[in-house]
């Protein structure tokens, strides 16, 4: 399983048009993954990411991905979304 596990940014306080950078640390919780996925820095409710990131290999850790936003009046978050492409598959094993 794919999460972000945190997010934060390089200062609490911005202005209109100020250059922030923002980290999310993304997690694989599921085991090891050869697969390839990208990551997507959103502002506000934009549909389009300011920023991508593309990603393979992680295993049980947590790395960190930047990008810089530009702040925006009127927005007032930024989003990640981990595989923003859902190139990752979800696998479940059942029990009997």
């Amino acid at each position: 399983q794919i999460t972000i596990e945190r997010i934060s940014a390089d200062r609490e306080i911005v202005s209109n048009g100020a250059d922030v950078e923002i980290t999310a640390w993304i997690a694989n919780l599921g085991g090891e993954t050869n697969s390839s996925f990208t990551v997507g820095f959103y502002s506000g409710e934009d549909t389009q990411p300011f920023a991508t990131q593309a990603l393979s290999g992680i295993s049980d850790e947590s790395i960190p991905v930047t990008a810089t936003w530009n702040a925006q009046k009127g927005v007032d978050r930024v989003r990640v979304v981990a595989d923003i492409d859902n190139e990752i598959i979800a696998r479940v094993r059942a029990f009997p």
